[in-house]
């Protein structure tokens, strides 16, 4: 019986947002720079790729490639420039500075990829 209550009390605790701790379906996959790094991505998967391509792996809470990160939170839509925004997600990147970068899905079906507090933008497409 103490097993069971120990068990209603934890899951009244948990907070009704927890399913927002993963980056959205919609954004998960591979993406790449352009056509010819997604072609290679999948006849010869991501050990193929050099410097030179930009391509992401996202997974449910890590982002793998070109940036390297994990999931912070969902952004509210509005919080970047780009007008057609259908999904926007911050992610803290690896590496000394643990820069944050906003990854955006537009309605046309492209990522896009900024620094928060930087300039410069790098867009991607689903393979």
């Amino acid at each position: 019986m103490r097993i069971l209550l120990l068990c209603l009390f934890l899951l009244s605790c948990v907070p009704a947002g927890a399913a927002t701790d993963e980056i959205p379906n919609e954004m998960r996959g591979f993406w790449a720079g352009d056509k010819s790094t997604c072609n290679m991505l999948k006849s010869k998967g991501p050990a193929s790729l050099n410097q030179g391509h930009r391509w992401l792996k996202i997974t449910a809470t890590d982002v793998l490639g070109s940036t390297q990160g994990r999931f912070f939170r969902e952004l509210p839509i509005d919080s970047m420039s780009v007008p057609s925004t259908q999904l926007s997600i911050a992610i803290q990147t690896f590496g000394e500075n643990g820069l944050m970068s906003e990854l955006a899905l537009t309605r046309d079906g492209k990522l896009i990829e900024r620094i928060i507090q930087a300039r410069g933008v790098s867009t991607y497409q689903k393979c």
